[in-house]
């Protein structure tokens, strides 16, 4: 277990590292009231309020089109939080809005893995390769997700999407079809059926 003074100065770094840090300071605690367990379990939760307002600031930096700001801020909310995926999949669309492809991928890859069933990651892979037109990996993409989650109506009308962007109507048509049988609208204008 870290002694006291190494425990206060890795708060003071989680502070440094906060845009919007407020002003404390880490006084040594009163023996009887603050077990060095019970101080970790603060610094971590400070930790966990940082990496969060680092998050956010990245978000914002991102949808106010100022991407290396935005990287910036991703980059040190996941020194703090290493586990955090949606930092992964932030700093993947800001690296994909810069024009750095493979960094977005691996970042959005990493995300992807650790939201297993959320679309978000996916959707950005869509998009990251489909501005390239990397019509197979997009299929291949979708392909991954449905084998997990067959019963998404949103995957398979992306997926339709891809196929028809890869000139594979036909099964663009039957992708469609599974997304509205799925209850997806647009699946149901696509397949021919409304």
């Amino acid at each position: 277990m870290e002694d006291f003074a190494a425990l206060r100065e890795r708060a003071r770094k989680i502070y440094a590292e906060t845009p919007l840090r407020p002003v404390v300071e880490f006084p040594d605690p009163p023996k009887q009231f603050l077990k060095p367990e019970q101080f970790v379990d603060e610094i971590e939760a400070q930790a966990r309020f940082a990496a969060e307002s680092l998050l956010r600031a990245g978000v914002q930096e991102r949808q106010a089109g100022r991407f290396p700001e935005s990287i910036a801020f991703l980059t040190r909310a996941l020194r703090m939080r290493p586990q955090e995926a949606r930092a992964y999949l932030e700093r993947g669309l800001s690296f994909a809005a810069s024009g750095s492809t493979e960094d977005a991928l691996d970042d959005v890859a990493r995300a992807a893995r650790e939201l297993s069933g959320d679309l978000a990651p996916y959707e950005a892979v869509d998009e990251i390769l489909g501005r390239q037109g990397r019509w197979d990996e997009v299929i291949a993409c979708w392909t991954s997700f449905l084998e997990r989650s067959p019963s998404s109506g949103r995957a398979y009308l992306d997926r339709s999407r891809a196929l028809e962007r890869r000139g594979l109507i036909g099964l663009s048509r039957a992708d469609a079809e599974r997304a509205c049988r799925s209850g997806e609208p647009e699946g149901c204008r696509r397949s021919g059926r409304t």
